[in-house]
């Protein structure tokens, strides 16, 4: 892509105002705009690493061996010459504050390494890579002082705005944890509470049944047996006397089943009448 790879800074500047002022990105002033960009980055090349590409409205340079502050301090200064050379006394009266970025390639890039200028636009309004100020030097250009200044506030400002949101995510989900927790803890009492109603109503269920029956029982035997009268009572409880078998021969027992006067015929004597035999 030519831009760098993913870690290394980059500053980028927006052409985007500029091609405004000159009426568009076609015709002989906007063609002009880009050979004088690449024409003032070469000569502030200090190494044959350092590369410039336009992407869209986007002219993306990149410096060998600079730390952050010094790469800045270069692209403030190229860009300082490039708006002088186009727009003459009308650059100084420029809006500049979002004219020239600190970026990380791999926040400006897509997964295959190329440029994408929308995330740009995004990097611009997080406030890009920090610029210490005072690593600048005296000679940057006082517009660019004021874009650092400006970036340090967005990037200050969206850490509180991420900070804010992240501590509103965490009490969301602590609210969501302990809602759970309450939820829980309710059930688990309701569970318990039923569970303890349940032994409640079974005991005096099992010990009412249960008197209930003893006291059931008592008066039916009592009234079953006073029912029955005293005689009864001294029956059932006497023995029967056994009766005593008399043996008799067979002469008696004919005789007992004979009418009496037959027993006097064969006996002798007077029958009934009075006459012997």
């Amino acid at each position: 892509s030519g831009s760098g790879d993913m870690g290394d800074t980059v500053y980028v500047l927006d052409l985007t105002p500029i091609y405004k002022m000159i009426g568009g990105r076609e015709g002989r002033a906007a063609a002009g705009l880009l050979e004088i960009c690449q024409r003032q980055f070469d000569e502030f090349r200090e190494s044959n690493l350092d590369i410039a590409v336009v992407k869209g409205e986007q002219f993306i340079m990149r410096f060998d061996k600079c730390n952050n502050e010094q790469g800045f301090r270069r692209a403030a200064l190229i860009i300082n010459e490039i708006g002088f050379q186009v727009l003459s006394d009308r650059f100084q009266k420029m809006e500049v504050p979002d004219l020239l970025v600190a970026a990380d390639v791999g926040d400006i890039t897509n997964e295959d390494g190329t440029v994408n200028t929308d995330k740009i636009g995004d990097v611009r309004k997080k406030g890009g890579v920090p610029i210490n100020l005072d690593g600048l030097g005296d000679d940057v250009p006082k517009w660019a002082k004021l874009v650092v200044v400006k970036m340090a506030k967005t990037a200050k400002l969206v850490a509180m705005n991420r900070k804010k949101k992240d501590a509103d995510i965490e009490m969301v989900e602590i609210k969501h944890k302990k809602a759970i927790a309450d939820d829980d803890i309710k059930m688990v009492e309701i569970k318990r509470d039923r569970k303890k109603d349940a032994d409640i109503e079974m005991v005096p269920i099992k010990r009412d049944r249960k008197k209930d029956a003893d006291i059931e029982m008592v008066p039916i035997q009592n009234k079953k047996q006073d029912a029955k009268p005293d005689w009864v009572k001294s029956a059932m409880k006497a023995k029967p006397e056994e009766k005593k078998t008399v043996q008799r021969s067979g002469k008696e027992r004919r005789a007992k089943r004979l009418p009496v006067g037959e027993k006097n015929k064969r006996s002798g004597g007077l029958d009934r009448r009075g006459r012997g035999h």
